[in-house]
C-alpha cells in the first residue's frame, strides 16, 4: 500500500520558545504512522497574527494540496482565532486533507457532526484563552508602566533592556548628537543622511519620544475591561536614566511644531481621488508650489488645476445629457405630446369621412367601416394617453437635474474655495483616473 503524504505546521510566539522540539515529535509521530513528511512550515509569531509567513504558504498549498495529512503539535499552534480556524477546517476539508493533532488526535474533516462539535469547543477554548493571556500581559504592562519601568515592545535607540529595566548603552551619544543637530537649525532629512539612517521618519520618532527625558508614556490602558485612550498621552516619571534635558526636549518639540509645513486641505476642492492603480491620491504641492494629488503607491502625481477643469467640463457634460433625454421619446411627456398630435389628425379624418359620406362620395358600407376603424384607433390613442398622464415620472432625475444646474451655478459665481468645496462634495462620489490624464467622476445623482 502507498504511503500517504503528509506536511508539518509548527508555531511558537517568540523566539525564547522551543519549536525545534515540536518538529521533532511531530518527525517521530509521522514516522511511527509511515507519513512521508513533504514539506515543513515554522512560525515565531502569534496565533492571533494571520500573516504569518509560513501559514500563509500553508494555506496556499491546501488548494493544491499535493499531500493527505496535515501535521500539528497542537490545534492552537496553527491558529487562536476561531474564524481562521474554521475556514482553515473547511479548506481541509474541501481538498480531502486528513488533519492530525498529536495532542488531540486525529481531528475529522468529514461530516461527523458529534466530533466536529468537540473540535469547535477546542478551537473555541483555545481563542478564549489567548485573549484571557493577551488580557493578562496588557494589564501587567500597564502596571510596569504606572511604577515607572519599561512595559516593553522595541527598545529605543540609546537604551538596552533587561526584561522592564532600561540602561543607557553606547548609542546615547548619537541620539544626544541627533537631538543637538536639530536644536541648531538642521533638517530631519540632513541628519538621517548624516547618520545613513535609510528612513528619516525614524529620526522624527527620536525627536519626539518623551521616554528620552526618563519618562514612561502612557497613551493608553485596561480600566475595567476597556481600553482608556489617553490623548495626549500621559507621561510618567520612569525608573531609567534620560539621555537629554526636559528642557532641549520641549524646546526642539516646540521648534517642530512651529516648522510644520502648512495644511492645504481647504484650499483642495476634492476629497476621494483614486490614482489609476487604485490607491488613494493625496492633496499636496509640488516643489513649485502647484497643486496636486499625489498617489503614495506609485509616486503618481496628478495636476490639481488640470482635474479642476476636467470634473467641471464633465459634470456640464452630464447636466447636457439630462437636458437632451428630455427630448427623448421614452420620454413621458415627450409621449403624450406625440399621441395628441395623432389624436387631432384621427378627428380630422373622422371630419372629412363625415363631409364625405354626407356628399355622397362614399358608400355606407365604406363610411361603417372606415368609422369603425378611426373610431378604434381614437379610442386606444385615448386610453395610452390617460395611462402616460397617470404614470408618475422619474422625479429623482429631474430634480437631480435641477439641484445640477443650480450648483454648477454656484460654483462658476463663487469666489471662496472652501465653499465650492462643500459644493462639490455633494455632488461627487469619488473620483478615478483612467491614466495619467484623463479621469472619470461618480456622483451621488442617481
Amino acid at each position: 500500500m502507498k504511503n500517504k503524504k503528509g506536511i508539518i505546521y509548527v508555531r511558537e510566539s517568540t523566539k525564547d520558545q522551543d519549536w525545534e522540539a515540536q518538529l521533532i515529535e511531530c518527525r517521530n509521530y509521522a514516522a511511527k504512522l509511515g507519513i512521508e513528511v513533504i514539506k515543513e512550515y515554522v512560525d515565531q509569531m502569534s496565533g492571533a497574527r494571520n500573516d504569518r509567513k509560513g501559514f500563509i504558504e500553508l494555506q496556499d498549498d491546501i488548494k493544491n494540496a499535493e499531500f493527505d495529512i496535515l501535521i500539528l503539535w497542537e490545534l492552537s499552534r496553527a491558529t487562536r482565532d476561531f474564524i481562521t480556524y474554521r475556514l482553515l477546517f473547511q479548506s481541509l476539508k474541501e481538498a480531502e486533507v486528513e488533519l492530525h493533532s498529536l495532542q488531540e488526535g486525529i481531528l475529522a474533516t468529514d461530516d461527523d457532526i458529534d466530533k466536529n462539535f468537540g473540535i469547535d469547543i477546542m478551537a473555541l477554548l483555545n481563542e478564549r484563552e489567548r485573549k484571557i493571556v493577551g488580557r493578562r500581559i496588557k494589564i501587567r504592562k500597564d502596571s510596569l508602566r504606572h511604577s515607572g519601568k519599561w512595559g516593553g515592545g522595541r527598545t529605543p535607540l540609546g537604551y538596552s533592556s533587561n526584561g522592564p529595566e532600561l540602561f543607557i548603552n553606547d548609542d546615547a551619544p548619537l541620539v544626544r548628537e541627533i537631538f543637538n543637530l536639530y536644536s541648531k537649525g538642521e533638517s530631519i532629512a540632513s541628519i538621517a543622511r548624516k547618520f545613513g539612517i535609510n528612513d528619516h521618519k525614524k529620526v522624527g520618532k527620536i525627536l519626539k519620544n518623551p521616554l528620552y527625558t526618563g519618562k514612561i508614556v502612557i497613551a493608553t490602558e485596561s480600566v475595567n475591561g476597556k481600553t482608556k485612550i489617553y490623548d495626549p498621552p500621559k507621561l510618567i516619571d520612569g525608573l531609567h536614566e534620560p539621555i537629554i534635558s526636559d528642557e532641549l526636549f520641549y524646546s526642539i518639540n516646540k521648534i517642530r511644531k512651529s516648522n510644520k509645513p502648512k495644511s492645504y486641505k481647504d484650499h483642495y476642492l476634492f476629497d476621494n481621488v483614486l490614482c489609476q492603480c487604485g490607491q488613494k491620491a493625496y492633496p499636496c504641492r509640488n516643489k513649485n508650489g502647484h497643486l496636486t494629488y499625489n498617489c503614495l503607491n506609485h509616486k503618481h502625481w496628478h495636476s490639481g488645476a488640470m482635474l479642476e477643469e476636467q470634473v467641471i467640463d464633465i459634470l456640464e457634460k452630464e447636466m447636457e445629457k439630462m437636458t437632451l433625454e428630455d427630448d427623448d421619446p421614452s420620454n413621458p411627456k415627450v409621449r403624450i405630446t406625440l399621441y395628441e398630435n395623432e389624436l387631432k389628425k384621427i378627428i380630422t379624418k373622422e371630419k372629412n369621412l363625415l363631409t364625405k359620406y354626407l356628399d355622397n362620395k362614399v358608400s355606407e358600407d365604406l363610411f361603417d367601416s372606415a368609422s369603425s376603424e378611426l373610431s378604434k384607433t381614437k379610442k386606444g390613442i385615448e386610453e395610452e394617453i390617460k395611462s402616460l398622464k397617470e404614470y408618475k415620472p422619474n422625479t429623482i432625475n429631474i430634480d437631480n437635474k435641477t439641484l445640477l444646474k443650480k450648483y454648477l451655478k454656484k460654483i462658476k459665481n463663487e469666489k471662496d474655495r472652501k465653499k465650492i468645496k462643500k459644493i462639490l462634495n455633494l455632488i461627487i462620489y469619488e473620483i478615478r483616473y483612467v491614466n495619467n490624464f484623463r479621469a472619470v467622476v461618480i456622483t451621488n445623482l442617481i
